[in-house]
């Protein structure tokens, strides 16, 4: 059996041009800014042709296992001064969303 091609989604381009400081900036994906059901839709087609692409990877469970171990570390973020005191934040074993 085949693989069927997954193509990805169309994105469509729209004109819309400003003036920002004296200068033209010309930008066709500005709706993809807007809050909107169109772009709502896109980002949802989009998602889907990307899950469907990771399905396909073979070993998938065996890599995010061993991302997840690779990441589970303890983090400490920059020191930083709050009144007068110097304070940093420290997660144990923290496991990012994979």
């Amino acid at each position: 059996m085949k693989n069927k091609k997954i193509h990805a989604p169309f994105t469509q381009q729209k004109p819309f041009t400003e003036v920002l400081h004296g200068i033209e900036i010309s930008d066709q994906y500005r709706w993809l800014e807007a809050d909107s059901k169109e772009r709502i839709g896109w980002i949802a087609a989009q998602n889907n042709y990307t899950n469907n692409r990771l399905k396909r990877i073979k070993g998938r469970p065996r890599m995010r296992s061993r991302l997840k171990e690779l990441l589970m570390v303890d983090t400490i973020g920059p020191p930083g001064v709050y009144d007068g005191s110097i304070f940093y934040y420290k997660n144990k074993n923290m496991v990012r969303q994979i």
